[in-house]
């Protein structure tokens, strides 16, 4: 994987659009300090040469998501590859990773209903060459979901994405096809959004508002964490003493390091997703950082040792 070397100003750039991803190489090059002509010229660079995408993530919830699951899998001897690409191929699972620890793959699936989780189970799983076991965690509770890698600090990480699972959202055919634009293109115009969908500019526009305002999507750029010389990407599952899950998962919320938090059941209390540059780092966070967490009682740590699929693309997976 090749690491990239940000100037300042690209490095402003890509905190900015962490923040929002549709603002204009004008609006831009006046926050970094340069020209609307160079600042549209480094946002061509990025994206071109992949360093980032700026693409919709939506609120799992109000795509009718109400079951999502963390999945550990042993796989037989010389097979590790092989399950982790047929996993890969599933619509419903959004991230596979290889890992060091208790499991061989990780991955992280969304599903409209219990069933479908059942079903997928039974029917997929079950039938994927080489898949030893199986060990399915149920996450029951985002506490923390942030796609920062940079740092930004305008907003809080646990506001990118209102996840709730209570919350109402009517969303029309209109409305799920112009989210699935955005999943491919967060940049896009409103006029093409208009005619993609089969409606006028004012109308996408007005649309794509409400869609952001009422924290159904965020659009912003998402960097591969390695291209940044995250080069130790680990999660960790934890379990606490009783009655302590809430205090100690927003404990764990406020570490800068710690991207994800779920309150989960099963083999753990709550799972933490956790970037670190160097071996050591996460050493001392998990020894200094996790290790001084008032009601923790014990930890375990899975290095994600290579990404087999990394998608934020939800829609499609559920039938809609």
């Amino acid at each position: 994987m090749k690491i990239y070397e940000l100037d300042t100003q690209e490095m402003r750039l890509v905190r900015e659009l962490e923040v929002d991803g549709r603002k204009s190489s004008a609006e831009l090059g006046r926050i970094i300090g340069t020209s609307k002509a160079t600042a549209g010229r480094k946002l061509k660079r990025l994206l071109d040469e992949r360093i980032i995408s700026i693409v919709a993530v939506a609120n799992p919830a109000a795509l009718g998501y109400k079951v999502m699951a963390t999945m550990g899998m042993k796989v037989l001897p010389g097979k590790v590859d092989a399950v982790a690409d047929k996993l890969a191929s599933y619509q419903n699972v959004h991230w596979v990773f290889i890992t060091a620890g208790p499991y061989d793959i990780m991955i992280w699936a969304l599903f409209p209903e219990p069933q479908d989780l059942s079903n997928f189970i039974k029917n997929e799983l079950g039938n994927v060459v080489g898949l030893e076991s199986t060990e399915t965690i149920m996450n029951l509770e985002i506490v923390k979901y942030s796609y920062r890698y940079l740092g930004s600090t305008d907003r809080l990480p646990e506001e990118e994405l209102a996840i709730k699972g209570d919350s109402h959202f009517e969303l029309d055919e209109q409305d799920l096809n112009l989210i699935r634009e955005l999943e491919a293109d967060g940049r896009k115009s409103s006029a093409d959004l208009g005619r993609i969908i089969g409606t006028s500019k004012v109308t996408a526009s007005r649309k794509l508002k409400r869609l952001l305002d009422d924290g159904i999507i965020t659009i912003a750029a998402h960097i591969f964490p390695p291209v940044l010389g995250y080069r130790m990407m680990a999660t960790i599952g934890i379990n606490v003493l009783p009655g302590q899950v809430d205090a100690v998962a927003q404990t764990i919320r406020s570490f800068e390091n710690v991207h994800w938090v779920f309150i989960t059941t099963g083999r753990y209390d709550i799972m933490a997703w956790v970037l670190f540059k160097e071996p050591r780092d996460l050493s001392r966070f998990v020894k200094n950082g996790l290790g001084n967490v008032p009601g923790l009682k014990g930890t375990q740590t899975m290095v994600n040792l290579e990404f087999t699929k990394y998608s934020y693309a939800y829609l499609g997976s559920n039938g809609k």
